[in-house]
């Protein structure tokens, strides 16, 4: 159940994401993952991923765009040999146009394992923040994200079939519709 939270006007939503659970389930098999998280740096994701057997790679793909001519940085990539088992795209694809987000799937895909998954948090609403929100592991089960601010934009209501044609060499595995005015998407690659 999702809760909203006012406390100290900070407009948080915490809701439980089944997601993140598989997301965990994949984290906990055997090897050592490669994680990529491509929005900003937080503290508490950081030392959640932190937990596992992990390297996790932090690029806040919005920020790090030139924003004069909307080309994008240069993707971090793993050490050699090694290739990234979880992608966290959070709600990237609602801030990028099509061409960019298959652009940078295209670009990430040969830097995946096969079975690499990819985990997007996309709002149902009609409305959805100017800028992307933050989106904090709590703990296994719950995510917080917020703030909600006043500003906002018209919502792309990307479709399963949608998110697919954008994300080349990925095929949905999951796709979960919580009662928080939230959908989380699962693929994986390969």
């Amino acid at each position: 159940m999702a809760q909203r939270s006012d406390a100290l006007g900070r407009g948080l939503l915490r809701f439980e994401s089944p997601g993140l659970k598989m997301v965990i389930g994949h984290l906990q098999r055997g090897r050592k993952h490669h994680v990529l998280d491509l929005g900003p740096p937080l503290e508490a994701n950081v030392a959640f991923f932190g937990r596992f057997p992990c390297r996790l790679y932090i690029q806040d793909l919005l920020r790090d765009a030139e924003p004069a001519t909307g080309r994008k940085a240069a993707l971090l990539q793993p050490s050699q040999g090694e290739r990234f088992s979880l992608i966290l795209a959070w709600d990237l694809y609602n801030y990028l146009d099509s061409d960019s987000v298959s652009a940078l799937m295209r670009d990430l895909g040969p830097h995946c394992l096969p079975g690499a998954l990819l985990y997007l948090l996309l709002p149902t609403d009609d409305a959805i923040p100017a800028i992307p929100t933050r989106c904090v592991i709590i703990d296994e089960q719950h995510i917080e994200r917020g703030p909600e601010l006043p500003e906002t934009r018209n919502n792309p209501r990307l479709t399963p079939r949608a998110i697919e044609r954008q994300t080349p060499g990925f095929r949905t595995l999951h796709s979960f519709l919580l009662n928080a005015g939230l959908q989380e998407h699962l693929l994986t690659y390969g």
